[in-house]
């Protein structure tokens, strides 16, 4: 799609491929985007993409203050210095812990930012964030008394914001690290039906835990997916080499249940014993993607950067929703079947 000129009530959505974190833009067209999260450190696609498409950010969302979502946070402002428009982050720690974009803020000259905004919920309702031509981004959770009792819990993945993006009847929800509590606040509070339908979901918490509940997750997962929100697509942000078991096996295995399409940015050692052979087996991937054809390896020897799907692109239109390369991931992943010890979650 042309990202130039796009028609009213079209955009695209990419959710990036940045490794072990989150990064998604939704581009409008004319130059313009909407940020929600950065990316984590040593990723490059956010402000890669941004370069190729964007010359002013309508709004950048933080969803909460992890370095796994906020580390480019000054990166991206520095680089939009006067071209970005509005700023949301919440504030769910104290302002000492907050080091990323609160110093961007205190450092800027007058007229370089627009004063930033609290991200949370106006009472009784979802507060909307940008509106135009048909295109609306809304904040569904937190609201100010479920930010405060979530810091009060103690639980910072407690109060990550829960977005949602509304196109030509679409519907796409950004969940950040929303856990169990964050999504029956949400259903208790809101007027819709439960439960909440939408096109894609990016899965919260890259797959992971959605509760510090011990031996209580599968259940937790199969509530989430059966009674509070139902995807016709899943993306889940994550690295190949990350170290936190993501994604966790009860999180793919509910939203299969649930009929959802599950699509990883990455390929984890949950899926392949020998990631390597699967690494020259994907065609083309969505560019700007993390993921890599050449090996890449950690200090330890561990493969790093090996696509699933990479970067996913979602495009919009006022006829249609569809994820580009769709097919041809799904006949890739087809052909991978044959390589030793190739066994993704997704597909057992």
């Amino acid at each position: 799609m042309a990202v130039k000129n796009l028609p009213y009530a079209s955009c695209e959505c990419w959710f990036l491929d940045v490794g072990q974190g989150t990064s998604n833009v939704i581009l409008l067209g004319g130059g313009r985007a909407i940020v929600v999260d950065c990316g984590p450190h040593g990723s490059q696609q956010t402000i890669e993409l941004l370069c190729r498409h964007v010359d002013t950010i309508e709004a950048l969302i933080v969803s909460h203050n992890d370095a796994d979502h906020d580390f480019n946070v000054p990166q991206v402002l520095h680089q939009y210095r006067k071209a970005t428009k509005n700023i949301f982050f919440l504030q769910d720690r104290s302002p000492v812990d907050l080091p990323r974009t609160l110093a961007v803020l205190r450092s800027a000259k007058d007229g370089d930012f627009p004063t930033p905004t609290r991200l949370e919920v106006d009472a009784g309702a979802p507060r909307v964030l940008f509106s135009e031509h048909g295109i609306e981004l809304s904040l569904l959770y937190p609201d100010l008394m479920a930010n405060l009792s979530a810091q009060a819990a103690g639980g910072p993945n407690q109060t990550s914001g829960v977005l949602r993006l509304r196109c030509n009847g679409r519907r796409i929800v950004f969940s950040g690290d929303a856990t169990i509590e964050a999504w029956e606040y949400l259903a208790a509070h809101m007027p819709e039906d439960k439960p909440l339908l939408c096109d894609i979901i990016t899965v919260p918490h890259h797959g992971g835990k959605i509760s510090t509940n011990p031996g209580g997750e599968e259940a937790l997962q199969g509530r989430l997916y059966k009674d509070l929100i139902k995807p016709e697509f899943a993306v889940i942000s994550v690295g190949t080499n990350n170290q936190h078991g993501h994604p966790k096996a009860e999180t793919v295995n509910a939203l299969v249940k649930a009929g959802a399409t599950v699509l990883c940015t990455e390929m984890t050692e949950r899926c392949c014993d020998d990631l390597e052979a699967t690494r020259s087996m994907r065609g083309p991937l969505a560019s700007p993607s993390r993921s890599t054809r050449e090996t890449s390896k950690t200090q330890s020897g561990r493969s790093k950067d090996v696509a699933c799907f990479g970067s996913v692109v979602a495009e919009i239109s006022t006829t249609h929703l569809q994820i580009s390369g769709l097919s041809r991931y799904q006949r890739d992943m087809r052909n991978c079947t044959a390589t030793s010890g190739f066994a993704p979650v997704c597909r057992r």
